[in-house]
């Protein structure tokens, strides 16, 4: 099970179209390019070009994933499905969504998609398979996690984010579910995963601030404050949740307080946290220092995704000289599940 339910919200106050400030031009541009990509992207069937599974290896919110194989050319898949029974309008959106941003995306560190398929009862995804678990799992699974650890997650996923914003997409679901390691192996790559709440914006326009997006959506303890506002936001929220991960990764527990959702966003807003407890205390300053930059409630002022690259704390990973002690019992401070 998710460790966070997805925030609801009333629906009269968010269901606006993201991007509502947009020109008319963005717009065409867009309704265009997703038309366009998914006429290109249907085939003549998913079970004419793949046998399918019977048994589940994973499920969420938007559907149920088995084990697939290529018939033509022996491939295994992760094939995502999602049945249209008894969905609205809104989550059929995402679902397509997803996948036509993943047909944009091609980087080492964010799981891959193959093919796309809809029928009259189902919409289906086959993706890159990854067997390595989940980065919430690897922490809580790990009696102990250095700063070289940490760092060798957050770059690779930092690089990931980066990326994703110069081809236009923001994810605005970052969290360690949504990271997968490819395999069981302790040296092994991590994949970013599950871009159903992911927006593809013009570059220009939305770091320009001419478009903002406005849904608010996210996991609660990772969520960015100007996603809890009414001001529109911006590729900002991404860093930002990165930031809690790193925080988590170092630390074993949340920045925010573990209190009703409600105080909890509380918090968010006021980037109220701190590096009081125990574990921080063996903890380098550079890696606090880099936190404290991307959990800046101020947009302007928060690092970007290079400028979290160019940090003092990362240049040290690279040059090997980062800690390689393990911060002790990890798992004993993994108490927000």
């Amino acid at each position: 099970m998710p460790m966070d339910a997805q925030i609801v919200a009333k629906q009269s106050d968010y269901n606006k179209i993201d991007a509502e400030n947009s020109s008319a031009n963005s717009k065409s541009w867009w309704i265009k390019s997703a038309m366009t990509s998914l006429i290109s992207m249907l085939q003549s069937g998913v079970k004419k070009d793949y046998n399918i599974d019977d048994d589940e290896i994973g499920k969420g919110k938007f559907g149920i994933v088995k084990r697939a194989i290529n018939k033509r050319t022996g491939q295994v898949v992760a094939m995502k499905i999602m049945s249209k029974r008894d969905r609205d309008t809104k989550e059929l959106r995402n679902f397509r969504r997803e996948a036509e941003i993943m047909k944009t995306i091609d980087h080492p560190n964010c799981v891959r998609m193959y093919d796309f398929y809809e029928s009259k009862n189902h919409i289906y995804i086959a993706m890159e398979l990854v067997s390595g678990g989940q980065l919430l799992d690897r922490i809580i699974q790990k009696d102990h996690y250095s700063e070289t650890e940490a760092a060798n997650v957050f770059v690779q996923m930092i690089e990931a984010i980066d990326y994703l914003h110069q081809k236009g997409v923001v994810h605005r679901d970052l969290k360690p579910e949504n990271i997968l390691y490819s395999s069981k192996e302790d040296n092994s790559s991590i994949k970013i995963c599950d871009f159903g709440l992911g927006r593809i914006v013009n570059l220009s326009d939305i770091q320009a601030e001419r478009i903002r997006l406005w849904s608010r959506c996210g996991s609660p303890n990772y969520v960015a404050p100007e996603v809890l506002q009414h001001d529109g936001y911006g590729m900002e929220c991404d860093v930002w949740s990165a930031g809690v991960i790193l925080f988590i990764c170092l630390s074993g527990m949340p920045p925010f307080d573990q209190l009703a959702v409600h105080d909890k966003f509380k918090s968010i807003k006021a980037g109220r946290y701190s590096f009081d407890a125990p574990q921080w205390a063996s903890i380098s300053s550079e890696a606090k220092d880099l936190i404290t930059h991307m959990l800046d409630i101020d947009t302007h002022k928060r690092f970007t995704c290079k400028q979290c690259l160019q940090h003092p704390w990362v240049r040290k990973f690279h040059a090997g000289t980062l800690s390689n002690d393990a911060m002790p019992q990890t798992q004993d401070f993994f108490h927000f599940q």
